[in-house]
């Protein structure tokens, strides 16, 4: 570390670069951790941080905060015959790849929960948002949540199925899919289930699945 550094390794655990870039460093793209002043000082808001320190100042460090500590929840849904729930998308720079229903925590949002089961009603049509009490909470590693992601399981029955589009997988279920996501499959084999998400949420999701343990 050092002034007399271009590049320098980050220590900063509230740096705005290395936070808000982490799935990019995960997909190879950028180096998270090594970066250049010039390259935070050039993001929208640069005024709000200290570049001696890369610390943000004021409201800032607030926000960032609360978006550690809420910024996405997933489930881990498992049907009692057909194994665990995994959607199907495509992006540019991924191809096909699998994911685990969920994402951000919106302002409006009254918890992490609240949002997991928002997230899995738009994606599925799977309506809990009156039933929050299906979810329970899951550790990853023994941890209530992984940076910034936090997890819950959802079991599943034959009651949860809601409009017409089948599994890849051919389980007699039926989700309303939505835009965003081309297929949904299921997956008995949780090993098999973790290494099928390993492209979603820069390789969390795949952590998740592999050493998640229900919270009693």
């Amino acid at each position: 570390t050092g002034e007399k550094f271009d590049l320098y390794i980050c220590v900063s655990r509230f740096c705005c670069w290395c936070f808000e870039n982490e799935d990019l460093a995960l997909d190879g793209e950028i180096d998270n951790g090594v970066h250049s002043k010039k390259s935070v000082r050039s993001r929208k808001g640069a005024a709000d941080y200290d570049y001696g320190t890369l610390q943000p100042t004021g409201r800032v460090l607030e926000g960032i905060k609360r978006k550690m500590e809420f910024d996405r929840a997933f489930i881990i849904a498992e049907h009692y015959s057909y194994g665990y729930l995994l959607l199907t998308a495509f992006k540019k720079k991924k191809g096909d790849h699998h994911q685990l229903p969920g994402g951000h925590v919106d302002e409006g949002d009254q918890s992490p929960a609240h949002a997991a089961a928002r997230e899995l009603f738009e994606e599925t049509g799977i309506d809990i948002r009156n039933g929050l009490d299906r979810l329970s909470q899951v550790k990853i590693n023994g941890k209530s949540s992984l940076k910034g992601r936090v997890f819950y399981y959802l079991p599943l029955n034959d009651d949860d199925r809601v409009g017409s589009c089948s599994p890849s997988s051919g389980e007699d279920f039926t989700v309303n899919l939505s835009s965003e996501h081309i297929g949904y499959c299921f997956e008995k084999n949780r090993d098999k289930a973790a290494d099928l998400l390993y492209l979603h949420s820069g390789g969390k999701s795949k952590t998740a699945m592999l050493t998640f343990e229900r919270i009693k």
